[in-house]
């Protein structure tokens, strides 16, 4: 019985150290939207990751947590950290974009512009190959700062990148 107890208290006291969500930074409310050539991107994901100020940097001192968010089909986007649209750590960050993943092409669909169908009459399938894609990105060095007591608005341009090629579908 004793046991027990020790465990429940332990857990309980895991709990109450911890908090509920809670994390060891301020955060505050932060969002925007993101854009490709002055039109909304519908999809894809934003992280915001904090850099270190110079005397953090040094002695290596942790600058807090990344925050992310998905894109709505309107472009734009409400930062989560701890919790679900919490926002971001005040302070410089670096700003990513992270496309949508790639959609495999269903075995009934038709090649889309671009594509080409390649058929093998010994083949269960037909293989498609696409014209290689270009990757959208975050113009390199993009920063952002987000301010306790500020409304944290951010407007993402994106910029075209490398082009990617696409393995064909089987």
């Amino acid at each position: 019985m004793r046991g027990l107890f020790l465990v429940l208290f332990s857990a309980a006291m895991t709990v109450a150290v911890a908090g509920c969500g809670g994390g060891a930074f301020e955060v505050v409310p932060a969002g925007g939207s993101v854009q490709f050539k002055g039109a909304p991107v519908p999809s894809g994901s934003i992280t915001l990751v904090p850099l270190a100020a110079a005397g953090a940097a040094a002695t290596g001192k942790d600058v807090g947590k990344p925050a992310k968010a998905e894109l709505k089909a309107d472009g734009t986007f409400e930062l989560s950290t701890y919790g679900q649209f919490d926002g971001a750590v005040p302070g410089r960050h670096r700003v990513i974009y992270e496309g949508p993943e790639g959609e495999e092409a269903g075995e009934e669909e038709e090649a889309a512009e671009g594509e080409t169908e390649t058929a093998d009459p010994n083949a269960r399938k037909a293989r498609k190959t696409a014209k290689p894609k270009t990757a959208l990105q975050v113009k390199e060095g993009t920063e952002v700062e987000v301010k306790s007591g500020s409304e944290n608005r951010f407007v993402i341009e994106l910029v075209e990148g490398p082009a990617m090629e696409e393995e064909p579908v089987e």
